[in-house]
């Protein structure tokens, strides 16, 4: 059994971790940090090469995507945030996963979400720029039972080491995606030294 900041008595759970409350509750959610309102800026479109606008708005219907349109007509522009999200969701969909499904992911995710804050999606927000300013390898997961979680790859080895984790999961590799997505920007994970990212530096501004 292990004790301290780990749960003993509930299986596929990710407990809180001082790293966490440091970096998410006593850093990013009071910080000032102009890159989080430049993920949050909406200057980007979707073209039909992307997602046609027929999928779109049946995304909006199912609340997959906020549509925050005038008269919920028109052309969207999306954050960067809202790209990432588009993204895992595409994938998700890949893996087989239905909307009904990926709107609970989505409440899950959305779980720290306040309104009129800077960030649309704390949660995922912080994540990203976790994985943006350091090498820490970050996962986005989905497990068999719909329960979603964000977490460090060391987290998830871990809870896997120790049997907390009893079913299997879709992975998605955050790291990864940023790195196609910001081409000026070189997001790369490093999996061999993650032990010790918890000494990195996080969310340093520009």
């Amino acid at each position: 059994m292990i004790e301290g900041n780990f749960i003993t008595d509930r299986k596929n759970t990710f407990p809180a971790t001082d790293w966490f409350d440091i970096n998410f509750f006593g850093g990013f959610l009071n910080s000032d940090l102009k890159i989080i309102e430049q993920i949050n800026q909406q200057t980007y479109t979707i073209g039909d090469e992307q997602l046609s606008s027929r999928v779109l708005n049946h995304w909006y219907q199912e609340g997959i995507i906020t549509d925050d349109r005038t008269n919920n007509k028109g052309w969207k522009k999306f954050s960067f945030s809202e790209i990432v999200w588009i993204q895992i969701v595409i994938k998700l969909r890949k893996f087989g996963l239905d909307l009904k499904r990926i709107k609970q992911v989505k409440e899950q995710i959305d779980f720290y979400n306040i309104k009129d804050n800077k960030s649309k999606c704390p949660l995922l927000d912080f994540y990203m720029l976790v994985a943006i300013t350091s090498t820490i390898p970050i996962k986005f997961i989905v497990f068999e039972s719909g329960k979603a979680e964000i977490a460090r790859q060391i987290e998830i080895d871990v809870l896997n080491q120790f049997d907390f984790i009893t079913e299997d999961f879709i992975s998605i590799d955050i790291n990864r995606l940023l790195n196609k997505l910001l081409t000026k920007k070189n997001v790369k994970a490093d999996y061999l030294n993650s032990i010790n990212d918890t000494k990195q530096d996080l969310m340093v501004d520009d």
